[in-house]
């Protein structure tokens, strides 16, 4: 499948992440998302850097 790939231990990845949305509230315009997050798979666990991000952080 597109997107699966071999996971080595003891080894440090760039997780990317991306998803594209119509939003309503800009007329209903494409938008795309883009999260890059650094982690280290162990074996067994991978393991976010910086912890999992798991809320937005909106700049208004």
């Amino acid at each position: 499948m597109q997107g699966d790939w071999k996971l080595y231990p003891n080894t440090g990845y760039a997780i990317e992440e991306n998803f594209l949305t119509q939003l309503p509230e800009w007329n209903n315009q494409w938008i795309q998302i883009k999260l890059e997050q650094s982690a280290v798979f162990d074996g067994e666990t991978v393991w976010y850097l910086a912890g999992r991000q798991t809320q937005w952080h909106l700049i208004r």
